[in-house]
């Protein structure tokens, strides 16, 4: 069994260091994927002012929903579950270098159609796939 510690702070709980159950994880996953899709929307708006779509609003936040939940919401998942960093070093990395490509870069101009960072949502399956390599690859070599 762990240690128990108290935070120094009057009334605080006690933390344990067990892992939290599965619907808390996926709560916090969902919360974080959603306040991506936010944040990069109110972004895209800033970007541009004359976007549209050809879909309805729910139809372009859903997919977008669904996609972040790939790429956001899988490695906090794995952290908040197993607490597996290279699943979150690699999204870190993936969200620095496109985001990163949109302010070095003058690929974007309001007349772009796609903004680089929207291949965070675009590539998910593939990231997925390497978030399940990476998670695999550390649980190995923590169980040695």
């Amino acid at each position: 069994m762990r240690p128990q510690y108290r935070l120094s702070l009057p009334g605080a709980a006690v933390i344990s260091h067990r892992k939290r159950n599965w619907p808390f994880t996926i709560l916090i996953a969902v919360g974080t994927s959603v306040g991506y899709v936010a944040a990069v929307r109110v972004y895209t708006l800033l970007l541009a002012t004359d976007v549209s779509s050809s879909y309805p609003i729910w139809r372009n936040v859903g997919l977008l929903l669904l996609l972040a939940f790939g790429t956001v919401g899988v490695p906090v998942a794995l952290f908040g579950r197993y607490r597996l960093l290279s699943p979150l070093g690699l999204f870190l990395g993936i969200v620095l270098f496109w985001h990163g490509l949109v302010r070095v870069t003058s690929w974007t101009s309001p007349a772009e159609a796609v903004p680089p960072f929207l291949f965070v949502f675009l590539l998910a399956p593939l990231y997925v796939a390497a978030y399940g390599s990476l998670a695999g690859i550390e649980r190995r070599i923590r169980s040695r």
